[in-house]
């Protein structure tokens, strides 16, 4: 069975494997976001430098988003934030609503999100380079809403992954970053005819014809508004793990869910909200983006608290940090307390 460890101690490059069927970035998309200028390479063999990438929870770039746009520019939501976010090799994010060319603003109240064209070329400018679309809301103008958007995703070099209905190879994407693969397999769980064996199982004979490609499982998932996760989102995520896959990020419940170190793999339950208008409760308007940094001798997931403020993330410093780290370590398993605490996860294999 495939383990993240193998992708990450492995010498030398990793063979770009290519399944029949699985999607790949197409040629004008990015392969980084950071690019290491010739100098750095110089003084650094390629092997000895750190990939980092970062996952962060839901965007939704409708309804109250968008009047902010209006009111002070596109660049309002990442303003607090994007310095940051350029500093990464790749952003994951999960966005909430699909991007149409005949878009009408979504009316306040409303749960039926669209977002005008400009919202391909604001994730991009804004370094989030990898989005997933299999959630309950990309279908929410049906099949041609989803298909412009993914046109318009691929137009700003903005790679997808998953589908809202679908588990056909067509929506796996795989991504070579730096001198690994990843393969991205993305599930909309809230699919009341979503199958858990169904999807286990394709995910285990994909991983099983590419054993050094690290997989990453992107679950729309959970009861919103919860801070722990329920017992079918910890049988899924440990069938996926069982299967092969090494990382597990979730969204949907619009809140910060507990952190699992699960056999050979990590489950982060729920990232929260990352931009987004709700602003009824402390819960809803903090998050937690995962920076993924690996070199070939180790893995280290470092945890950054997020905070917002109308729409506008950044991340947690100080005591604030502490407490929100605190509280997230104590309604984690106790074996992995300690790390959240310190907002680093050494991740080791047995």
């Amino acid at each position: 069975m495939m383990r993240l460890i193998t992708a990450i101690t492995g010498i030398g490059f990793l063979a770009f494997l290519i399944v029949a069927g699985i999607r790949t970035p197409s040629a004008f998309q990015y392969e980084a976001n950071a690019v290491l200028s010739q100098q750095a390479l110089s003084q650094e063999p390629l092997e000895s430098v750190d990939r980092k990438i970062l996952f962060v929870g839901d965007i939704m770039l409708g309804r109250h988003v968008e009047t902010l746009l209006e009111r002070h520019g596109q660049e309002y939501p990442f303003e607090r934030i994007r310095e940051v976010l350029v500093d990464y090799d790749e952003i994951v994010a999960n966005v909430e609503g699909p991007i149409m060319r005949e878009h009408v603003p979504t009316p306040s109240g409303s749960t039926r999100f669209s977002f005008g064209p400009y919202a391909s070329a604001l994730l991009r400018d804004n370094a989030i380079s990898i989005v997933s679309l299999a959630n309950n809301h990309t279908f929410d103008f049906g099949k041609e809403g989803f298909n412009e958007t993914t046109r318009f995703l691929d137009e700003a070099g903005v790679a997808w992954v998953g589908h809202p209905f679908s588990l056909d190879s067509e929506y796996v994407l795989q991504k070579k970053i730096g001198d690994m693969l990843f393969i991205f397999f993305s599930f909309n769980v809230t699919n009341p005819h979503f199958e858990t064996e169904k999807a286990t199982l394709f995910v285990k004979t994909t991983l099983m014809q590419n054993r050094d490609a690290v997989g990453v499982a992107l679950l729309h998932w959970g009861e919103e508004y919860t801070l722990t996760s329920n017992k079918a989102q910890q049988n899924f995520a440990h069938s996926l793990v069982d299967a092969g896959v090494g990382l597990i990020i979730g969204h949907h419940p619009h809140v910060v869910q507990e952190i699992e170190q699960y056999q050979d793999g990590i489950i982060f339950y729920s990232l929260g909200n990352f931009v987004f208008d709700q602003y009824f409760s402390t819960d809803v308007e903090e998050g937690l983006a995962v920076e993924f940094k690996s070199s070939p001798s180790k893995t280290t997931f470092l945890l950054h608290p997020i905070e917002s403020a109308k729409s506008q993330p950044a991340f947690m410093v100080g005591l604030k940090k502490e407490r929100f780290l605190a509280d997230l370590a104590a309604r984690s398993p106790e074996s992995i307390r300690a790390s959240i605490m310190g907002g680093v996860i050494p991740f080791t294999y047995k």
